[in-house]
């Protein structure tokens, strides 16, 4: 393999960013120009040989331009959660200027919002965000800007003035966008006592396909209204799933069971609890410190508290329609979710970088007599050696072969185990990837072959099943957008190995069209897949 398998997907990458900004393309020019110079400079570096560094070249401009503005918002909002607005406004303001244009400005305006606020110029930030948003946006750009000004009211724990402004606001320009909202704002609801309606804008957010993008902050609001409704049982519950097991968790966890024992009245559970909250928390974090000093305040002076919320008759049907739309998006969530390779599908992906590595220490000549013995091509057929569909599965030509397959596996591989079990994913792999080898050995082009290409390309051809599957109105639209993805990818390989003679095309094929037999002929899961997202 060669520098232009590192180009391949670059275009696709840059023309899967072109794609959404073109509808609005006077707005976002800087942005199109941006990505069109990387277009061009991948083009050249294809089609002209000998100029294999302006491979580098295009990588390094789409990761500048497209990876470093994301990373810097990240840590912008990592900073407004701290409460420390100076610190978010310096990493917005960057962002800003890397991304140009229009866009650009906007984000340096936010950043200048942060600033007002730093310096208790709330109305002045307030202002600035409701002028921006009047101003000529598209529609996704308009939603954004509301986002940061809803964001902006919740950190500063306005929890009135965040439930009022959401509810003014009649469009959010995107799916991505109304979910942000709806989790914000089941906050600001839960901390106004309507429990109620955060339930409800829980359970939009539960059957959102956009859940997939914020799984860990729902989750964390899930956490939140069982604990201010004083829901013992829930809350135990929520903590136990794995997806809150990460840093900060205990801190977490001691506050907001110390916020259940004070919403059921036990204050000296919730002194406890937010005691050691507290202990913590570093005293940089200037938020989290605001916030269990003001309830541990409460814990110590209220001479009466309320009763729970999750009392309330409406509590207990509420919270069953938001378990019953998660169960509902569990399919989906299952699917989509692999940003964390599942258990089998890790030590499958091991055992292949396992293998590479021995082999390339091993000494030249074993290693070539090893791969010569347990690679695919004709002798597969002519001295029927079986053995060679499968453990050729486990052989790759270079580090680069070797990582576009384990990415690959990584997500399709789990969204299989995911969605259908361990077993399910194997069988998969294994029976499809020979499958597609033995098409290829029989058809043989190569002395040998090697790679999980095949294996991958049934577990690609069974993803494809899963979501034809996958029902409901809210994912119709997603299902034939995701279904016409997959078949542009597999249009897209097959021309990649028509222009590529080292790509084995037949293997790919076969792996895809057996990946899909047994996707169809393998029974479902029987047991629920809603534990699949924890």
């Amino acid at each position: 393999m060669t520098h232009r398998y590192l180009l391949y997907p670059l275009l696709l990458l840059v023309m899967t960013q072109l794609a959404p900004l073109w509808h609005d393309r006077r707005w976002y020019r800087t942005q199109i120009i941006q990505r069109l110079i990387i277009l061009a400079i991948a083009l050249y570096a294809l089609l002209v040989p000998g100029n294999e560094w302006w491979t580098a070249v295009a990588w390094l401009l789409f990761v500048v331009i497209v990876g470093g503005p994301r990373w810097l918002l990240r840590q912008a909002t990592r900073a407004r959660r701290a409460g420390n607005w100076l610190r978010a406004a310096k990493w917005e303001s960057r962002a800003g200027r890397v991304i140009m244009g229009r866009l650009g400005w906007l984000h340096r305006q936010h950043a200048r919002a942060l600033r007002q606020l730093a310096w208790d110029e709330t109305d002045q930030a307030e202002n600035l965000l409701e002028e921006l948003a009047e101003r000529p946006l598209p529609s996704a750009v308009r939603g954004m800007v509301w986002l940061w000004r809803l964001s902006l009211l919740s950190e500063q724990r306005a929890w009135m003035a965040t439930v009022t402004f959401f509810e003014q606001v009649d469009d959010w320009g995107t799916l991505w966008l109304a979910t942000r909202a709806r989790l914000i704002v089941a906050r600001a609801y839960a901390e106004v006592g309507a429990l109620l309606p955060a339930l409800r804008c829980l359970q939009f957010v539960a059957i959102s396909p956009a859940v997939v993008r914020v799984e860990q902050l729902y989750r964390q609001t899930r956490v939140r209204l069982a604990a201010m409704a004083g829901d013992t049982d829930e809350l135990e519950r929520l903590l136990d799933q794995r997806t809150l097991w990460r840093r900060g968790f205990q801190r977490f966890a001691a506050y907001w069971r110390g916020r259940c024992a004070l919403a059921r009245g036990d204050r000296a559970g919730a002194i406890k609890f937010l005691s050691r909250a507290y202990a913590l928390t570093h005293p940089s974090d200037r938020g989290w410190r605001q916030a269990l000093r003001y309830h541990f305040a409460r814990a110590e002076t209220a001479d009466a508290l309320e009763p729970p919320a999750g009392q309330l008759p409406g509590y207990a049907p509420a919270l069953a329609a938001v378990r019953q739309a998660e169960e509902q998006a569990a399919p989906w969530r299952a699917l989509m979710n692999f940003a964390q390779p599942a258990p089998v599908t890790l030590v499958l992906l091991a055992e292949i970088c396992l293998v590479f590595v021995v082999l390339l220490f091993l000494p030249a000549g074993l290693a070539d007599r090893i791969v010569n013995l347990t690679g695919n091509g004709r002798f597969t057929i002519q001295h029927h050696q079986w053995w060679r569909l499968f453990t050729t599965l486990f052989l790759h030509a270079n580090w680069l072969h070797l990582g576009f397959n384990g990415l690959a596996l990584w997500m399709f591989g789990t969204a299989i185990e995911r969605a259908g079990g361990w077993g399910r994913m194997l069988v998969i792999f294994f029976i499809g990837g020979a499958l597609g080898n033995l098409l290829s050995a029989t058809f043989a082009h190569y002395d040998l072959a090697v790679g999980a290409s095949g294996g991958i390309f049934a577990l690609l051809g069974a993803y494809g099943v899963a979501v034809y599957r996958l029902r409901g109105p809210a994912h119709i639209g997603l299902r034939k957008r995701l279904l016409i993805m997959l078949a542009l990818m597999v249009a897209a390989d097959l021309v990649i190995g028509g222009l590529e003679p080292q790509v084995d095309n037949l293997a790919h094929l076969g792996g895809f069209v057996a990946g899909i037999i047994l996707g169809v002929l393998l029974p479902a899961r029987r047991r629920g897949v809603s534990s699949t997202a924890s």
